[in-house]
């Protein structure tokens, strides 16, 4: 096996902010008007123009005269997809694992300060490093064809669904006292028994603009989260968030990652976001994530590699740790979740307005 791992996992927000990265990224110098080196460019768009068993053999050759490769990813489960391909293409990986955050300020700093060693940013982050102009775009139509509700002005290409659902202990809470809605939550029965994600912001600009849709004023979509605030703890994680519930010291998480519950479900944790019967709290936020080829990839045939991969062998590698699956009828983890009850995070909210939610979010968190 040839897989290097730094675990840069934080159990505390990172001292940068979302919304200063965000201004950082678009200070970056040469971000959007730098095209060097050129040499990664340049295999990317050979490739790109090939196709078939043709390209895939070129591929391979080429990754193995690169002799590495580096991804940056926020996603605790890949270790099994990552030594698959490690083990496939005999190429040593190295991993750095991280929060959203932390792992978006490693490679803005690294870029800033002219420093390239990653290949590929798996996150749904890479759209902001798509808007600083520090990705390229990837194409593969026989493999990306297959991928639901692709943006084709994205470089992100989507390996998997996050979903924070509402989860919770299955000692504590009945199926039938589950609360039917997010808003809920708000109901003053459930303070002090709510632990929440203190970084969920793209969860709440999605479920606030829902609300917004569907009658009630921006008031009033604001004083359903205050209130929810309210009835709440804050943890920085999903992981923190699904030990606690678990524990029994919380009786429901808010916006807990459906992967991170189903992997504590499945080894005999007392958490859950589904009844036994199927049911579960609408609605349902859904964020498409993946990886980006970076512009300046210090091993640029192999991230065009690995990304073939993920959306071959190693979908169903991610499918085992619980990831829900972008790609049409792979089924599983959404299986039997009603259409209607899903909301994907519009990419304003990600890109475009990313700034402004996060903003707006803490300031709710701080008694805003």
């Amino acid at each position: 096996m040839h897989v290097r791992t730094q675990d840069h996992r934080m159990r505390q927000r990172a001292a940068v902010g979302a919304s200063v990265l965000m201004g950082a990224l678009l200070a970056l110098p040469g971000a959007v008007a730098a095209q060097e080196p050129e040499s990664a460019q340049a295999v990317f768009d050979r490739f790109n123009a090939m196709t078939g068993e043709a390209r895939t053999a070129a591929l391979v050759e080429a990754a193995k005269a690169e002799d590495g490769f580096v991804l940056y990813t926020t996603a605790p489960g890949y270790q099994p997809a990552i030594d698959a391909f490690a083990d496939k293409y005999d190429i040593e990986v190295e991993l750095f694992l991280g929060r959203s955050d932390t792992v978006l300020q490693r490679v803005t700093q690294e870029y800033e300060a002219g420093v390239h060693l990653v290949d590929v940013f798996e996150d749904e982050n890479a759209r902001l490093l798509q808007e600083a102009g520090l990705t390229y775009q990837y194409v593969n139509d026989e493999l990306t064809s297959q991928i639901t509700g692709l943006d084709p002005v994205d470089h992100m290409i989507p390996f998997r669904l996050s979903i924070p659902a509402v989860a919770w202990n299955t000692d504590l809470v009945a199926d039938g006292d589950i609360p039917a809605s997010v808003e809920d939550l708000a109901d003053p029965k459930w303070a002090g028994k709510l632990v929440l994600d203190s970084g969920a912001w793209s969860w709440y600009a999605t479920l606030k603009l829902h609300m917004m849709e569907q009658g009630k004023s921006e008031q009033e979509a604001m004083d359903v989260f205050r209130a929810i605030i309210a009835n709440s703890s804050q943890q920085p994680t999903s992981i923190a968030m699904t030990a606690l519930l678990s524990a029994g010291e919380y009786e429901v998480g808010t916006s807990v990652l459906t992967a991170v519950v189903d992997r504590n479900t499945a080894v005999g944790a007392p958490v859950t976001w589904r009844t036994a019967e199927g049911g579960y709290t609408s609605p349902l936020v859904v964020a498409s994530e993946g990886g980006a080829l970076m512009n300046q990839a210090p091993h640029p045939a192999t991230a065009m590699l690995f990304i073939d991969f993920m959306l071959t062998e190693g979908s169903p590698l991610l499918q085992g740790q619980h990831w829900p699956s972008p790609i049409q009828g792979d089924g599983g983890t959404l299986d039997g979740v009603a259409e209607a009850d899903l909301l994907p995070v519009p990419r304003s909210v990600m890109v475009e307005d990313a700034q402004r939610w996060s903003q707006e979010w803490d300031s709710l968190l701080q008694g805003g």
